[in-house]
């Protein structure tokens, strides 16, 4: 890659970056991380009322036809495989909601930052680790506590392992490798 292709990249993500700061970090939350979408669906990502199917549909996160995964969810807690957003981003505009707003949890993932992270058993520095999880591959979250995030690879071909990943081993930006 050239410096101006380097540079146009930046120049990119920079609406990302000062966005994202909009939402407020949330520590009464159960949760705050960030993840991006991974749903391909042209009519946009379903936001509910409540977590699962019976839930009523009462926004979309739209779409982006160029590449899905440059909009990210701010997530404040979990349940059932339900993720609560309190925002959205796609770098350009940003949007929060003032009501509980649920996603499929499935439809939004992390990163894993650098060449490997590594994975614990428990959401906390002092728990044992459970081995080191490849960099920049896709983390399927399954659970959260505060930055804390749980789960394993997205890809079934891909390392099985199983664990809490921490805050600084996240990289929610699937366009970037997060160095």
């Amino acid at each position: 890659m050239n410096k101006f292709t380097l540079i146009g990249l930046f120049l990119l993500m920079l609406p990302l970056i000062s966005s994202a700061q909009q939402i407020e970090e949330c520590d009464e939350c159960n949760c705050s991380f960030w993840a991006y979408v991974v749903d391909e669906d042209p009519k946009g990502l379903n936001v509910r009322d409540k977590p699962g199917k019976t839930g009523i549909v009462i926004s979309r996160i739209p779409y982006c036809d160029y590449d899905a995964a440059f909009i990210s969810v701010h997530v404040v807690d979990m349940k059932n495989g339900w993720m609560k957003i309190d925002g959205w981003t796609d770098g350009y505009v940003t949007s929060k909601f003032q009501e509980d707003a649920w996603i499929f949890g499935r439809l939004a993932e992390t990163s894993v930052r650098g060449i490997a992270a590594t994975m614990y058993n428990g959401p906390s520095y002092k728990e044992p680790t459970r081995g080191q999880f490849p960099g920049e591959e896709g983390f399927m979250i399954t659970d959260c506590k505060g930055k804390w995030v749980y789960g394993s690879a997205s890809n079934k071909g891909s390392n099985q392992l199983k664990g809490w990943l921490a805050p600084e081993g996240q990289c929610p930006n699937a366009v970037t490798t997060c160095p």
